[in-house]
């Protein structure tokens, strides 16, 4: 992998989004940026941001202990069942 100032290093495959993956995440969010803000919100420990509503969707960003982030909506999903 290089990036475009020419360094050089590695990734992990798995760790890294397909371009479905990134198409859908710029979608996700140009529709954020038109929401109002809900309300203010912290997490008391780091939290992982996911593209989708199971912790097996990608996370692309994490969320610091202590920082303010905006709620835009709010939904809840029945947890999956396991094997």
């Amino acid at each position: 992998m290089r990036t475009a100032t020419g360094t050089e290093g590695w990734a992990d495959s798995t760790l890294l989004l397909t371009q479905a993956q990134m198409d859908d995440l710029q979608k996700l969010a140009a529709h954020a940026e038109a929401m109002p803000s809900q309300a203010v919100a912290t997490v008391f420990d780091k939290l992982n941001v996911h593209a989708g509503p199971d912790r097996t969707s990608a996370s692309f960003t994490q969320v610091n202990e202590g920082d303010d982030i905006d709620v835009l909506s709010h939904a809840r999903h029945p947890p999956r069942a396991t094997a």
